[in-house]
């Protein structure tokens, strides 16, 4: 055996010694023979079951035409490797059954003492989770610097970063408000109740939503859509607020007219059957979330026809003004939404009820019988007393698979339970545990 031979095969006990130990270790020797592997190699190249000892690239790609792509593109950078006579540093991405695999790929060449190649070392470092994590920084970075302004703070709701929107609409920049707290942006217009009420709603919920008026560095005062979420680790202890917000400056009026016009019932201004469906559906994804139950109450006034008739559609129409008036009394405007579907047809929604279902029912049921009591109160149009009733079917709900079609057809079928015992009353749907 010549020195070199030697040589080689004391690298190759090296190579065995040390391949347990890195990500995919390869030794070929000056030809492009492959003398030794690994079993992280044998893994990435599926050589399990081939005959590859001996083999050069060119010959193993013949006979395993699973990898032969992979093995032209190795072959090509051993040889720049060789041509360089340094290490090289190749990235590399492997189409694999578990899927896109990324390797950091550091080849070495070796020869002997009269410069004639004598072996290539590859050794192979998975760098697929690394390359996944800087692809969503990226992204994340992206996205931090959206069209909306973003500010975040630690718990104490001191402020760690903002993002470029954030200093173009405020006039601040980031190392002016690093370490304040938000309410360097106050405009003054809204009382500690507001606030008070609105970090209890993110404490509870764990999300706030709103308008609200803030101050810029100049002065200016201007109305914003606010949308804060608060950040929490694997124990539910807060860690940080997010908050994100848009520029509402111009766009007020505009917007909140074509929002009423799409959303909201011309008459009596309440919430009419779009906005409700929204409103449903996303409480629907809410309860199955957070096991919070709520509720869906179907009313219809009790000879409504009669007094249409009777007063005329002018009065009929104050009348039905008032009914959404008193019903909105009866709810918690900020959580709960009142609507009106059409004619005497209303239907308010109750969400956040208790996380139990007799509390939840008893609260749904306190809701209605409110809600026949102010109806029930005589109205006075046009120095005249208008006496009416209303009839109220409820339907409760927390599972997941219920849709919001499936919540108004129950409510509507307790409605006219409601309505065929007597009117003047409230009727649970039939189906609904603990509601009797």
């Amino acid at each position: 055996m010549t020195d070199i031979d030697d040589s080689l095969a004391a690298l190759t006990k090296t190579f065995n010694v040390l391949g347990g130990v890195i990500d995919v270790l390869v030794l070929k020797d000056g030809k492009g023979r492959w003398l030794a592997v690994n079993e992280k190699a044998k893994h990435l190249f599926d050589l399990h079951g081939v005959d590859w000892h001996g083999k050069t690239d060119s010959e193993l790609a013949q006979q395993h035409s699973v990898i032969a792509e992979l093995l032209e593109v190795c072959s090509k950078n051993d040889e720049n490797t060789w041509s360089s006579g340094m290490l090289q540093v190749f990235e590399k991405s492997f189409k694999h059954n578990e899927g896109l695999l990324e390797f950091e790929m550091r080849k070495s060449p070796v020869f002997d003492e009269a410069g004639k190649r004598k072996a290539l070392i590859m050794i192979g470092n998975d760098i697929t989770e690394r390359k996944r994590a800087e692809r969503d920084m990226r992204i994340a970075e992206k996205a931090f610097d959206s069209l909306d302004a973003i500010l975040v703070t630690d718990a104490d709701k001191r402020i760690i970063r903002v993002n470029n929107t954030f200093s173009r609409l405020t006039g601040y920049m980031e190392t002016e408000v690093i370490g304040k707290t938000p309410a360097v942006l106050k405009s003054g217009r809204h009382d500690a109740a507001f606030y008070q009420e609105m970090w209890d709603t993110l404490h509870e919920k764990g999300v706030w939503r709103g308008e609200i008026w803030d101050k810029r560095k100049n002065g200016e005062i201007y109305p914003k859509w606010l949308s804060i979420s608060a950040v929490t680790d694997e124990d539910g202890t807060i860690q940080n607020y997010v908050g994100t917000f848009n520029d509402l400056s111009g766009q007020v009026d505009a917007k909140e007219a074509i929002h009423r016009m799409a959303f909201y019932d011309p008459l009596t201004n309440v919430a009419n059957r779009r906005l409700l469906n929204d409103r449903l559906n996303d409480a629907l994804e809410n309860s199955a979330c957070n096991q919070h139950y709520g509720a869906v109450l179907m009313l219809d006034i009790d000879n409504f026809k009669l007094i249409n008739d009777t007063y005329g559609h002018e009065v009929g129409d104050y009348f039905l003004i008032e009914v959404a008036r008193r019903l909105c009394c009866c709810i918690h405007e900020e959580e709960d939404t009142v609507a009106r579907l059409g004619g005497d047809e209303f239907v308010i929604l109750l969400e956040f009820l208790s996380q139990d279902a007799q509390e939840a029912v008893k609260q749904a049921r306190t809701v209605a019988e409110k809600v026949l009591k102010e109806i029930s109160k005589p109205f006075m149009m046009d120095n005249r007393a208008i006496n009416s009733t209303v009839s109220v079917g409820i339907s409760m709900f927390t599972l997941p698979h219920q849709t919001g079609d499936e919540m108004m057809r129950r409510a509507d079928a307790a409605m006219y339970r409601a309505k065929s015992s007597g009117r003047n009353q409230l009727c649970f749907f039939a189906q609904d545990k603990h509601s009797r």
